[in-house]
């Protein structure tokens, strides 16, 4: 959102006259503060790519472009608010999935924590998960509770996540 320009133009109270240096100078700054603010808050959807989506060995996660709901973040500073919704995905393999998803394009985690305001790995029947990000910093892990069963079924595999992340 750009700054309303307003004129110094107003040394003798008239309203008509003014320093043509300050109003230079006063335009210079807005101009500076309007590039560090241009499109920040703004949603950027990260382009499909399939190899963004993987699982742990001995398990395949096909996702299509099909499958992503929305996969967008916004970044203020360096905190990233990552929003995923994939749904009718497909896993194939040994049950107990890991999933991992790549960051989006130029970021990755600083830490291995992030705050997860939700998260849900979703079998077509029900289950419970959470997302952290992975060790290597660059992907997403999302992975079932253990406690919760999780069948391996086709287009069944939902996976949902809204999480907060201090990125490098």
């Amino acid at each position: 959102m750009a700054i309303t320009r307003t004129p110094i133009v107003d040394d003798d109270g008239t309203g008509t006259t003014g320093t043509v240096i300050d109003n230079a100078w006063k335009t210079e700054l807005y101009n500076q503060i309007d590039a560090l603010t241009a499109g920040l808050g703004a949603w950027v959807n990260v382009p499909y790519v399939a190899s963004d989506f993987t699982a742990t060995a001995g398990m395949t996660w096909t996702v299509t472009a099909g499958n992503v709901a929305f996969n967008r973040y916004t970044l203020i500073g360096k905190t990233l608010f990552w929003l995923v919704y994939i749904e009718a995905s497909t896993l194939a393999g040994t049950p107990g999935p890991q999933l991992f998803i790549k960051f989006p394009p130029g970021l990755i985690g600083k830490y291995k924590r992030g705050v997860v305001a939700t998260t849900q790995l979703y079998d077509g029947a029900s289950s419970r998960g959470w997302a952290r990000v992975n060790v290597d910093h660059a992907s997403l892990i999302v992975e079932k509770d253990p406690s919760a069963n999780f069948a391996i079924n086709t287009g069944t595999t939902y996976v949902e996540f809204t999480i907060i992340v201090e990125v490098n």
